[in-house]
């Protein structure tokens, strides 16, 4: 018996289209881009990296932190680990001249944190490192997922199909390059759509 959630209706078809249209224009609105990543308004386009962050480049971080460790990692390994890892270091030598200073630089910005999936599939997130600057409560704001431009209309669309709308505040928002402004851009396509917005 076919599942009828993989039947195509004409609702369903509309529901796509209307999604790929609002992806369209979330993307170029906040971030120039086109739903391919390409730039199409430059002036749109993020200033700082970790806002303008590429599917390959975010592919890129998660490599090179996964590949290597820092001198206080290394340490917190155990005897047979550290050799294996210092071993496979001199082994890449060379690839670790060309590619430890980003790796560097990016490892005082992000850690990764492995997780697993409900099907069971291993996972790695980027996850942008504790700010030093203390938050008004006094305390250091927790380490956010990083995710790349593309993947901001997904998460953002996912958040408010669980929760509706809310009260857009830094503090519930657990992606530091997803920000109050683009969920602003977010929900006013739905306009277009004749769907009241509602703010708490």
């Amino acid at each position: 018996m076919a599942d009828n959630n993989d039947v195509d209706t004409p609702a369903k078809i509309v529901d796509v289209e209307l999604t790929e249209q609002h992806r369209k224009l979330f993307n170029l609105q906040a971030f120039g881009i086109d739903n391919d990543g390409k730039i199409v308004d430059q002036s749109k386009y993020p200033k700082t990296e970790s806002k303008a962050l590429t599917r390959e480049a975010w592919l890129e971080i998660v490599t090179l932190l996964s590949k290597w460790k820092r001198e206080d990692e290394i340490q917190s390994l155990s005897p047979d680990a550290k050799v294996e890892y210092l071993t496979f270091r001199q082994q890449h030598n060379d690839e670790w001249k060309k590619e430890s200073h980003k790796f560097y630089r990016w490892s005082n910005v992000y850690q990764i944190k492995h997780g697993v999936l409900a099907s069971g599939e291993a996972v790695k997130r980027l996850l942008r490192k504790e700010e030093k600057k203390s938050t008004k409560k006094g305390s250091p704001s927790a380490p956010r997922l990083v995710i790349p431009m593309l993947e901001v209309f997904d998460v953002i669309k996912a958040t408010h199909s669980d929760l509706g709308h809310f009260d857009c505040k830094a503090k519930n928002i657990p992606y530091p390059n997803i920000l109050c402004y683009n969920i602003s851009l977010f929900l006013s396509g739905y306009t277009p759509l004749h769907i009241q917005v509602y703010y708490t």
